[in-house]
């Protein structure tokens, strides 16, 4: 177990790493939650819409997983919604007949526009008065940390 950082007994939130972000984040969540629920989508949706149009070619549910972010558990419910709406469309691999590949349909590229549009518009809030310099430092900082955490868990937090 690492050496715990000594810290006083009452924390400046606005001073304290370890709630600053757990606290943006749950804004960061319950914003995407609310905004894409507009469009009837989940963020996790969104993302899988998103990653599809980008690459513009079928992929595999665990290379969508992976691309997303998420656990490989996760994403099945996320593509059957999509599916069940029109938006995507599941087939096996050819090359590998365990494996399934996602792609857009017609109708979900067209949803992919919007996506793409509000996926802009929360980045155009998000990046109000800050600078490129600042969000580079940001990516860079919080991908550090987020190795750091994942290290720690693979050590059975030991």
């Amino acid at each position: 177990m690492p050496e715990p950082v000594k810290r006083p007994a009452r924390i400046d939130p606005a001073q304290s790493v370890e709630l600053a972000i757990p606290s943006a984040a749950r804004v960061f969540r319950r914003v995407y939650n609310d905004y894409f629920a507009q469009i009837g989508l989940s963020p996790t949706q969104a993302l899988l819409v998103g990653v599809l149009d980008h690459y513009r070619e079928p992929m595999q549910q665990t290379v969508l997983a992976d691309r997303i972010g998420i656990r490989k558990a996760m994403i099945g419910h996320a593509i059957d919604v999509l599916l069940a709406a029109g938006y995507v469309t599941r087939v096996s691999d050819p090359g590998d007949g365990r494996a399934k590949l996602v792609s857009l349909t017609a109708r979900g590229r067209e949803l992919a526009s919007t996506v793409d549009q509000r996926f802009g518009e929360l980045a155009a809030v998000i990046r109000r008065r800050t600078t490129r310099a600042q969000r580079v430092a940001m990516v860079e900082l919080l991908t550090l940390m987020t190795e750091n955490l994942e290290e720690f868990a693979a050590s059975d937090f030991s």
